[in-house]
Parts: structure tokens; C-alpha cells; sequence
């Protein structure tokens, strides 16, 4: 990579000059940034989230071929649903709770966290690097994402009333594709909820491949499903589901360069988003909720 040039700029020179002599420093600076980027765990991976505007019911569901993807998500009760993945940014998540808790719309929340103040590093807008979705139940017909110029291949994000599929490191845009119109589908002679339709969207996208860090047969290490009601306390979503893939270690830098260069086998048994559909069948049992209504 370049290095800024070693020449004095003097107060006369040229604008242009003096352009490339700052676009030289910001480039040495990112160089000596990278290795504290690449060290730190980027949640690659698939989500969608979502508001029901009849039942007021908010949540999100995601999948990635890194263990923990749940701390991506961020539920309001009563006001909407965010996630903020690819190489994160900590404060992000904190702030979109915040905006949509005071009644911002699913635009202005994300507005707020990827404009160059918030998230920039010597005028480089670091926001490249994110990628985030979210609706609101203040404006259920507009959900709005982002996905930055810099997220990993394939990265990107399809949207429609009430819903935001956004997803890198995929496989390709299908797993969006399929994932947005899994969720969209007509139940099989039922009405289907907002879990039912998170459920059968994270699954669509899992069946089209997923993370692509992943063994096909495996889609992601770890998958979650959050749904909150009107009434829930924040933190305390009525449905709060999280499955890893078995016996998965813990992240570590070696780990992932392990699973970029050669992802590890497994079956089909051990898929998480798999298991996350039986312990979903599960939570409807067990708390007496009607069967779940699966999509056409």
C-alpha cells in the first residue's frame, strides 16, 4: 500500500497537491488501522427484521457462520427492530435502540449511524464497513437498510412493507431473494405470525446457501429469533431463541482464517438454523401457542 509522501507541503501549493498529500496520510493511517480491523469478529452473515403493524409485534431472526449473531440484533418493544452487522461498530446497536425508543423511523435510525460524524476515522467514512436494517412501527410501510461499499462479497439487501432482508458474505443474492419471498408467502390454509414468517425467511435463506464461509450443508454456525409484543419489558422478548451448531469452539482470529480458507465439514443435523426451527416448534408447544403456519 502507498505511504503519504515525506515532502513538506507548503502553505502555496496546490489544492490538488494538497489533496493527495492527505489522501496519502488517510491511506498510511487505515494501513496501520487494518490489523486491529481484520483482528476483530466480523458478524458476517444473513438477517431479516420486521414489524407486524396488526399486533404490534416487533423482531428479528439472523444466521452466521460466526458463533453469537445474536448480538447484532436490537428489539424495541412497541417501536421496532434493527440489526447492524459486517465489521460492526459497538455503538451502532446502542444508538439504533435509542433512536427507534424515541419514535424515529427506521430511515432516521439508520441516518444517525452512518453519517461521517458518527462513524468516520480521520475523514474516511468507516460506515463502508457496516451494513444494517431496520423497521419501525412508526412507518411500518417503510423499512429502510444500508449496506456499505466495503462489506464483504456477496453483500446486499432487498426490502418491502414491513420488512428488511439484508445479508454479506453470502452465497450470492438469492439467499435474500428467497429469504424475502419465504417470508412474504401465504400460509398453507392459515394465517402466518410474525415468528412464523421470520422462521420460514431465515430458512429460505439457509436452504440458498447462506454464509458462504460455511459448508453448505451447515449455512452458519449460529442462528437467533427474537420477537417482542407490545407490552414486553426491553430486554425481555416474549420469544428469545439462540442454537449454535454443536460443539462449535469459540471465535478466534486463527478460527476464521481457518473457516475463509477451508470451511469445516458437518451435516445437515447440525445446521443451526435447522435446530432453530425445532426449538421454535418447540417454544409453540410448550407455551400453547397455535402450530406454526408454514409458507407455501
Amino acid at each position: 500500500m502507498a505511504t503519504p509522501s515525506s515532502r513538506v507541503m507548503h502553505p502555496d501549493a496546490e489544492p490538488c497537491d494538497r489533496r493527495a498529500w492527505l489522501a496519502g496520510v488517510l491511506r498510511f493511517a487505515l494501513a496501520l488501522l487494518a490489523p486491529l480491523v481484520a483482528a476483530a469478529p466480523a458478524v458476517a452473515t444473513w438477517s431479516v427484521v420486521a414489524v407486524d403493524p396488526e399486533t404490534r409485534e416487533v423482531g428479528a431472526a439472523g444466521a452466521s457462520c460466526i458463533l453469537g449473531s445474536q448480538v447484532i440484533a436490537e428489539i424495541v418493544p412497541g417501536r421496532g427492530a434493527a440489526v447492524a452487522q459486517a465489521f460492526t461498530n459497538p455503538e451502532a446497536g446502542p444508538r439504533l435502540r435509542a433512536a427507534l425508543a424515541a419514535g424515529q423511523s427506521a430511515a432516521a435510525a439508520i441516518s444517525g449511524v452512518t453519517s461521517r460524524w458518527f462513524d468516520s476515522f480521520v475523514g474516511a467514512p468507516l460506515s463502508n464497513l457496516r451494513q444494517y436494517g431496520a423497521a419501525a412501527l412508526l412507518s411500518p410501510e417503510a423499512p429502510a437498510n444500508f449496506t456499505g461499499r466495503w462489506t464483504i462479497s456477496w453483500s446486499g439487501a432487498r426490502r418491502a412493507p414491513g420488512v428488511s432482508v439484508q445479508g454479506n458474505s453470502l452465497r450470492g443474492p438469492q439467499v435474500v431473494d428467497q429469504a424475502l419471498e419465504a417470508f412474504q408467502a401465504d400460509g398453507r390454509g392459515c394465517q402466518p405470525t410474525l415468528a412464523d414468517r421470520l422462521i420460514a425467511g431465515l430458512a429460505a435463506g439457509a436452504a440458498a446457501g447462506g454464509d458462504r464461509r460455511c459448508a453448505p450443508e451447515l449455512s452458519a454456525l449460529s442462528a437467533f429469533l427474537f420477537v417482542a409484543g407490545p407490552e414486553d419489558a426491553p430486554g425481555h422478548s416474549r420469544l428469545q431463541l439462540v442454537r449454535n451448531r454443536p460443539g462449535e469452539p469459540p471465535w478466534t482470529p486463527w478460527r476464521e482464517i481457518q473457516n475463509a480458507m477451508r470451511p469445516q465439514p458437518g451435516t445437515a443435523g447440525e445446521n443451526p438454523v435447522r435446530l432453530l426451527e425445532a426449538a421454535y416448534e418447540a417454544w409453540l408447544v410448550d407455551s400453547g401457542s397455535a402450530p406454526r403456519c408454514a409458507p407455501r
